[in-house]
């Protein structure tokens, strides 16, 4: 497992495991499973233009519940328990504005349009990003 997804896992993990308070995994129950999911509903929000609380709390849930799967320990919650969140849509260009988009656009700024709409990198993240070499294969988000 790669260090960003462990990262990401431990975001979830470790508060679950300060929060329970259990000696080993095989004595976690579906109560605490519940007892956490309230306890983080409880803690306040971060603020963030671009977040969606509801989908970090499902996330962070996940992270729990396949951390304990890995330890033997699944099925504490049914499909229905876990957190609910609204899917962001997803707008995609179509044809004309493509188009419209490459038919101004200069060598340079073309192979931008294809790394930035090719690898679906997120506006926020993009937006005034340091790139210096534009003739390698990788171009690296700063």
């Amino acid at each position: 497992m790669d260090a960003e997804s462990i990262r990401c896992y431990r975001s979830g993990v470790d508060p679950f495991v300060k929060h329970c308070k259990k000696a080993t995994v095989e004595e976690v129950k579906k109560q605490d499973m519940l007892d956490f999911m309230g306890w983080m509903r409880k803690q306040p929000l971060s603020k963030r233009r671009h977040s969606n609380p509801n989908r970090t709390y499902n996330n962070k849930v996940n992270y729990v519940a396949i951390f304990l799967k890995e330890f033997g320990v699944s099925r504490l919650l049914k499909k229905k328990e876990y957190p609910q969140y609204h899917k962001k849509k997803v707008v995609f260009h179509p044809e004309n504005e493509l188009c419209l988009l490459y038919g101004h656009a200069n060598e340079k700024e073309r192979f931008l349009l294809d790394f930035f709409i090719g690898s679906m990198v997120r506006d926020h993240e993009a937006y005034g990003c340091c790139y210096s070499d534009l003739t390698g294969t990788t171009l690296t988000l700063g």
